[in-house]
């Protein structure tokens, strides 16, 4: 048993180690030499590890955000965070949650060998938090263990393989290519943003009919646009919390500094995470090639919502602050009615707001951006407090489940479960 739970802590909860397992695999399939294959290896987890690293820094900076945010409207609430649901349901239900994990990666490979949904899920991070989800709804319905593993991993699997099916048509059209495909917990979300910018898609054309004025060249810089973006919204957010506040948080920092600071860090762990996604990608669709032709013919895998981001930077800006207003909107419509609201978090925001807007902006160009990344901004800051009462029910207080799809999933297993569809256990 302790043999059993060191390899699920130092393996499967390690998504670098789960992507380098992959490539090796490939490689070694393809029969390339070791020096090949280690190169490749390697290059695979350093590429992840830019991403996580890039993650960590946008992370570190949008904390800042946050306190400010939350200086600045006085109020506080439940906090929607992936890392931290993971972190909670470890505690409660560990055995559960890691078994459900590698069930349901069991069940993906099984369903992309014998079915026509080629898609093989590589973002560890996400099936991680889906598998704290689904361990904590199955909990809550009373399942046995035994029963919630089997039942969670199924579903994961199938979830994994289904929902990049779904957005794929428009991630293809997006990339340029059919070879790799989006993995995300969200992706339900991103449909619906990808419909919206279908139903503006008459406003973008207009727009380009009538034509307009060229932006100055420096504007053309996507790294410039996104760092003088987040200096104004620091520096605003900083003035709005108050010169004193922001100095005290900031051992004395001046607040316009600390605020120009701040955007910076953010933007450099931009730059780390799309240097990372393009050497991850690289990397892999070699590697790939070799599981893809001996298990899953044609498989495609299914990576993080960042992939999008090398494609279109300036809707993904407009995605993250487009989503960042939408949840300070239904953070106040839920004070309205509600003694709870959620804090938008500014790390989902960026990671799932920012493809939200990219799936809008594809049809529906900016415009199309703006409007579906706020709704989905509306969605994730309202959807965490319908499960609020099972949730603080298992000890989960000030938690909420933070990707489109959770709250969606788990309480449509909820309704199914309570409906009597779904008592055969």
């Amino acid at each position: 048993m302790e043999l059993y739970s060191d390899l699920i802590n130092n393996i499967f909860k390690q998504t670098f180690l789960i992507i380098s397992i992959y490539i090796a695999l490939g490689c070694i399939l393809q029969k390339k030499s070791f020096q090949l294959t280690t190169s490749s290896v390697i290059k695979g987890a350093v590429g992840v590890t830019l991403m996580s690293i890039g993650g960590e820094v946008i992370s570190e900076a949008l904390m800042s955000l946050t306190y400010l945010f939350q200086r600045s409207f006085q109020l506080i609430g439940i906090v929607a965070g992936n890392e931290r649901l993971a972190a909670y349901s470890e505690i409660k239900f560990g055995s559960t949650l890691y078994s459900i994990m590698i069930v349901g990666m069991l069940v993906n490979i099984l369903v992309a060998k014998t079915s026509r949904y080629k898609y093989i899920f590589l973002t560890g991070h996400q099936i991680i938090y889906m598998s704290s989800v689904l361990a904590i709804i199955f909990t809550y319905l009373g399942l046995p263990t035994v029963w919630s593993v089997v039942c969670g991993g199924l579903l994961l699997g199938i979830l994994m393989s289904v929902l990049p099916a779904l957005i794929q048509p428009y991630t293809k059209e997006i990339i340029g290519k059919d070879n790799v495909a989006v993995g995300h917990f969200s992706t339900l979300g991103f449909y619906l943003c990808a419909k919206i910018g279908e139903s503006l898609a008459m406003f973008k054309q207009n727009r380009e009919e009538e034509g307009g004025h060229k932006r100055p060249s420096l504007f053309v810089d996507n790294m410039f646009v996104t760092t003088f973006s987040m200096i104004i919204i620091f520096v605003v957010c900083s003035m709005l919390a108050g010169k004193a506040y922001t100095e005290d948080i900031t051992l004395n920092t001046h607040y316009i500094v600390f605020a120009i600071k701040q955007a910076l860090i953010f933007s450099s762990g931009v730059f780390i995470v799309l240097a990372g996604v393009r050497m991850l990608v690289q990397e892999i669709m070699t590697s790939f090639k070799g599981i893809a032709d001996k298990f899953v013919p044609d498989a495609i895998p299914a990576l993080d919502s960042s992939i999008l981001f090398p494609h279109h930077q300036g809707a993904m800006l407009l995605g993250f602050v487009s989503s960042l207003i939408g949840g300070y909107i239904a953070m106040f419509l839920a004070g309205g009615y509600s003694l709870y609201v959620v804090i938008p978090s500014s790390t989902l925001c960026f990671f799932s707001g920012s493809a939200a807007g990219i799936y809008g902006h594809h049809k529906g160009g900016k415009l199309g951006a703006v409007v579906s990344a706020t709704a989905f901004g509306i969605a994730i800051g309202l959807l965490p407090l319908v499960l609020q009462p099972e949730m603080r029910s298992l000890g989960f207080y000030k938690v909420g489940m933070g990707e489109f799809d959770f709250t969606v999933i788990a309480y449509t297993i909820k309704i199914l479960f309570e409906q009597g569809i779904a008592v055969f256990f």
